[in-house]
């Protein structure tokens, strides 16, 4: 509501200061020679009018700003948890470049729209249609000509937008796959280097920038394009009032100040003109980043989760495998293992020991059959009470960029000194020697995190209780 109130009041305020110069340039056409006193008056309240537009075009780039962070601000929540409450295989499985690309630069095309389109949108839709009704009042021949040539430069617009469209979407292509590239790679230098793939990594990375700068020239072009036509539009309507004028001054219906106060309001509709071309643009690009978004919604299969837990007091601890059947591993699989048991799993690789274990903490949903919990099946308890019952030790859950402490005491509510000896179980875990030579180790960030997972017996669990 504060947007369109500030259009309404640039709209008015511009319509004032048309008035304003009409009235100068026929009040000093009249006045008599050497009275520059009212002119001084005049140049006066169009000096306020002027730097009471500007303030208020200031505040409705602050306000739109605001709407857009606002709203992205909650879209970024709402993708987060639904990534939160999806399906780890199918997260794994996109490729984590693309990932960056949906939650940085498609969402940032989302808030140019909301903040840069829609609410310039609004603002010159009022402005617009305030400016017209002035044009009307000081003669229907200026609202109709000049809404004219608004009108074919919005067709105009709109038709070359469909060239502009599939320009972003091949930009936003290209740099996802460049960006998804460059991650792989830089996560695994080590395995370039071993097997010297250096210049052929080179000469793809190259293959991939001149494939991006060619989509970004192409998508230059088309914005450029949008930008002539909305020159020209502003260009027409500029000749179409000056035409009219020069007819009406020539049929004595038109006066000094009525020429001024034309121009004076199609020079104001330059900017409103200039934000519906840049309006397109962004509308495009948000087009291109929900479908986006949506398409990658639409690959991360969500979890199914329940809503009400079971108290802890009624699980012993029994688990039992009904019929277990995982894809590409396990099929018709059931055990049962009692509490106070040790399990050992023993197989060849790819025989389904670490998606059994997956399975049971709903890293991997289960093809057929159940797991259940002293008889609750792992589907009816909430993922908070489920890994709060099940705690999984495994060498491909990382550790945090954090402080050895954190990491530790990642699963408690909340971090306090009570926790602390857990770092001397730590110390057992990983190396005496090494935690005692290095007392600030505890509060050591993790960067190496395979190093130190390698070494610890219990490299990624957070502790939950006392140690």
């Amino acid at each position: 509501m504060a947007l369109f109130g500030n259009g309404l009041l640039q709209a008015l305020l511009a319509t004032a200061l048309a008035w304003q110069a009409q009235a100068m340039f026929d009040g000093q056409v009249l006045a008599p020679a050497g009275d520059y006193r009212s002119a001084l008056e005049y140049a006066a309240r169009l000096l306020l009018l002027s730097v009471l537009i500007a303030l208020l075009r200031r505040r409705e780039r602050i306000d739109a700003e605001l709407l857009g962070q606002l709203y992205v601000r909650d879209l970024r929540k709402r993708l987060f948890a639904r990534l939160l409450r999806s399906q780890h295989a199918s997260i794994v499985a996109q490729r984590r470049g693309q990932l960056l690309i949906r939650f940085v630069s498609d969402l940032n095309a989302v808030r140019q729209w909301v903040s840069l389109g829609l609410a310039r949108l609004g603002v010159a839709a009022i402005v617009i249609s305030l400016v017209m009704v002035a044009l009307w009042w000081l003669h229907p021949l200026f609202m109709l000509t000049v809404g004219g040539s608004l009108v074919l430069t919005t067709a105009a617009l709109w038709r070359q937008g469909v060239t502009l469209r599939q320009a972003i979407a091949e930009v936003r292509r290209r740099q996802g796959y460049l960006a998804a590239n460059m991650t792989e790679k830089i996560a695994a230098v080590s395995t370039i280097q071993l097997f010297g793939q250096a210049e052929r990594e080179r000469r793809r990375l190259a293959r991939q920038n001149r494939r991006v700068i060619q989509a970004a020239g192409e998508k230059a072009a088309a914005i450029g394009s949008l930008r002539a036509i909305t020159e020209i539009g502003a260009g027409l309507a500029f000749a179409a009032g000056l035409l009219v004028t020069a007819l009406l001054v020539s049929e004595g219906q038109a006066s000094a100040g009525t020429f001024v106060a034309v121009f004076a309001l199609i020079g104001f509709l330059s900017t409103p003109l200039r934000d519906i071309s840049r309006v397109h643009e962004y509308w495009l690009a948000n087009r291109v980043a929900l479908a986006n978004i949506q398409r990658l919604m639409c690959r991360i299969r969500p979890l199914q989760l329940a809503e009400v837990a079971y108290r802890d007091s009624a699980f012993s601890g029994t688990l039992v495998f009904d019929e277990l059947s995982l894809e590409g591993s396990l099929t018709s699989f059931s055990a049962s293992v009692e509490v106070g048991r040790r399990v050992a799993l023993v197989g060849p690789n790819g025989a389904g020991k670490t998606s059994l274990l997956h399975a049971i903490v709903r890293l991997r949903e289960a093809d057929g059959g159940d797991i259940r919990i002293d008889g609750v099946s792992i589907r009816d308890l909430p993922l908070e009470q489920l890994h709060g019952l099940v705690a999984y030790v495994g060498n491909d859950v990382p550790l945090l960029r954090a402080t050895l402490r954190e990491n530790l005491l990642y699963g408690t509510r909340q971090v306090s000194e009570d926790a602390l000896p857990c770092r001397r179980s730590f110390a057992v875990a990983v190396s005496t020697n090494w935690f005692d030579a290095c007392p600030r180790a505890w509060m050591c960030v993790c960067r190496k995190v395979a190093s130190i997972s390698r070494r610890a017996n219990v490299p990624a669990w957070p502790w939950r209780g006392p140690c």
